[in-house]
């Protein structure tokens, strides 16, 4: 079974005790793995159109579902995309 559903199975079954601005951040970590793992066979593909829609991906997360706006992950993003 993959880890990152292993993971994500144990971060809703704890949803309630977490609170939900804690449960959304964890949400995005559990995503952020997900995408690294696929980043890294994106960049070992040559695959950089993907790479782009990936940070695009997790800049996107950052800001919507952790209230982050982290100004070298928008300049990388601007760059890539």
């Amino acid at each position: 079974m993959n880890k990152v559903i292993i993971i994500w199975g144990c971060v809703s079954e704890k949803r309630d005790a977490l609170g939900e601005r804690v449960y959304q951040r964890a949400l995005h970590v559990v995503s952020e793995i997900e995408r690294c793992t696929k980043a890294t066979d994106a960049i070992a593909e040559g695959n950089f159109e993907e790479m782009g829609r990936l940070m695009y991906q997790s800049h996107v997360s950052l800001r919507q579902v952790c209230m982050l706006f982290p100004s070298a992950l928008i300049m990388l993003t601007n760059l890539i995309t």
